[in-house]
């Protein structure tokens, strides 16, 4: 049996997300996110491949293979799970950039999508700003300025989810 205090829907809905996020975060220094492998490679040739830098809990390949006979750039994608973070950085580093069939490996370290979401949206939010102060002029860019900062912001949010992850 299991005893807790009563939370409605919304709350539920939020500590769900915090727990979602907690769980990315742990995972987050030991999962690559790897692209520009050939089509025809399954998860067990990823594996084999990793596997040389220190072992490997999960592959995962997803995106789109083409058919068989078509010429067209794959458009897939792989997830590889080290159990240790020191396993991982090491592929990483071995295994960027190494031309396999005529493609070079593209690996980055796995990033929580909700949060490079907000990145991406602040980016361009910072774009657009630089090109309304632009066309617009500074006065009225200062006056904008005043609005966004009394409006709070993406970047205070951004900065409320990376507490929640360190807690």
């Amino acid at each position: 049996m299991y005893i807790r205090n009563y939370l409605n829907k919304d709350e539920r809905a939020r500590e769900k997300f915090q727990e979602m996020i907690r769980y990315k975060n742990s995972k987050k220094r030991c999962n690559l996110y790897v692209k520009n492998f050939p089509a025809k490679w399954t998860e067990e040739e990823l594996k084999q491949l990793f596997s040389q830098h220190g072992e490997i809990e999960k592959v995962r390949i997803e995106g789109k293979q083409p058919e068989p006979n078509q010429q067209f750039q794959n458009h897939t994608f792989a997830f590889v799970c080290f159990k240790k973070p020191d396993a991982c950085s090491q592929a990483k580093q071995a295994l960027q950039g190494q031309a396999f069939e005529g493609k070079q490996l593209i690996i980055n370290h796995y990033e929580i999508k909700e949060i490079r979401d907000l990145l991406n949206e602040e980016i361009k939010d910072k774009r657009d700003w630089e090109n309304y102060v632009a066309r617009n002029g500074a006065g009225a860019g200062l006056q904008m300025n005043n609005m966004l900062n009394n409006q709070g912001g993406l970047t205070h949010i951004i900065q409320q989810l990376l507490q929640i992850m360190q807690s």
